[in-house]
């Protein structure tokens, strides 16, 4: 029998070359490693006495079952830990971006001071008096 990843990789390759659609390939790739496995278990019945193996990374390393177990924890950890941070980074930005530097402080509070007094120097006390008096409507349903 040939290697079970070089039948899934042809199988996805044809489906790619066939121009078929991303979920077509993908239940290509489900349907080929439903196989693959089904079979992996049928033999694997044949031979009884004989604890299933799974190789790891490294070509040539071999992991027995009970071993798995600790594997897909170890991934499961890291992959917490990466969204972790993900999260972490995505708070640290969010509270950059809220937290005005002292460059735009100064600033925020010239233009606001300088706005002020020259709506005062018009005889209007607010802003909205100023803005209303020029007679052009607050909000874009009142054109007529």
């Amino acid at each position: 029998m040939a290697d079970p990843a070089s039948l899934l990789g042809a199988a996805v390759r044809a489906a790619c070359l066939a121009k078929a659609p991303r979920r077509t390939v993908q239940a290509v790739a489900a349907a080929v490693t439903a196989v693959l496995v089904k079979q992996e278990q049928d033999t694997a019945v044949a031979r009884p006495g004989t604890e299933p193996r799974v190789t790891v990374g490294v070509p040539g390393t071999v992991v027995g079952a009970c071993e798995t177990q600790v594997l897909v924890d170890q991934l499961r950890e890291a992959r917490r830990a990466k969204r972790q941070r993900k999260r972490q980074r995505r708070r640290e930005r969010a509270q950059a971006a809220v937290a005005p530097s002292t460059c735009s402080d100064a600033k925020a509070v010239t233009l606001t001071a300088d706005h002020s007094k020259r709506v005062g120097q018009r005889g209007f006390s607010t802003w909205e008096e100023a803005y209303n008096a020029t007679g052009m409507p607050a909000k874009t349903g009142d054109i007529q």
